[in-house]
């Protein structure tokens, strides 16, 4: 579990700066908080993992805004905005077009699994919004040449 935990609280120290550099349009007194949106199978046949890694993210965000918050935006708090897609990729499609339509993340976390998080990133890349890869390893994820996606971790590849 510690080792879920470091690895969602690099994730989300790595999303909250990439929320605070596009934060940075706004005068940095002006920005009280940074939403990020996290598409997470909360339930399904992945949920175990899921859950687990929103309690992480929701401990890393909490220990960052324990300490003061982003402080390069006076101390801009994170807000942490969740979405189940139910490990099913039509489902984890739609929750990204709600999270970055209705919900406004300027950033988006996730999806763990690759079935998700490959037609996911499309949605995010035609929006031009950040996504922040976890979990899913497919290869194709990070090499169909988008501007939007990242991947600090592992792909397939890496573990053949």
């Amino acid at each position: 579990m510690y080792n879920l935990i470091s690895r969602t609280r690099r994730a989300v120290l790595l999303a909250a700066g990439l929320g605070a550099a596009l934060a940075c349009g706004a005068a940095a007194a002006q920005v009280k908080e940074i939403p990020i949106g996290f598409v997470l199978p909360l339930s399904g046949g992945a949920a175990t993992i899921g859950n687990q890694t929103k309690q992480g993210a929701e401990i890393a965000a909490e220990q960052i805004n324990q300490a003061g918050g982003i402080r390069s935006l006076g101390g801009a708090k994170l807000k942490l905005i969740f979405a189940d897609s139910q490990s099913k990729p039509d489902v984890g499609v739609a929750e990204t077009e709600r999270l970055i339509q209705r919900e406004n993340v300027p950033l988006i976390v996730g999806a763990y699994n690759s079935a998700v998080t490959f037609p996911a990133t499309e949605v995010a890349e035609r929006y031009k919004v950040p996504w922040v890869v976890t979990g899913a390893v497919k290869d194709e994820i990070t090499e169909r040449g988008f501007k939007y996606v990242f991947r600090p971790n592992n792909k397939a590849i890496y573990d053949a």
